[in-house]
């Protein structure tokens, strides 16, 4: 999934534990309901661009929009054809 991301348009992901990779909890998220309600079901939190240390936060210039959307979408692929 990740190297699918990544090969979309090059920006760069990392894949791991939501507290260990950004610093704060999913706390309250569908991630955290799943975990403590049904610990073998895999559950995914996506952080897509911009990158965690940006100063604009969540906000996307609409240049940026449709390639964020490709390489979620290239990642979730990846995912259904691994199943």
């Amino acid at each position: 999934m990740l190297d699918s991301m990544i090969a979309s348009h090059g920006m760069q992901y990392t894949s791991g534990n939501c507290l260990q990779l950004l610093g704060y909890s999913a706390s309250g998220t569908s991630s955290d309901w799943v975990a403590s309600r049904k610990p073998s079901i895999l559950s995914l939190t996506y952080e897509l661009r911009p990158k965690l240390n940006d100063r604009r936060g969540f906000v996307l210039p609409p240049t940026e929009i449709v390639a964020t959307g490709e390489e979620l979408y290239d990642s979730l692929k990846a995912m259904a054809t691994a199943l």
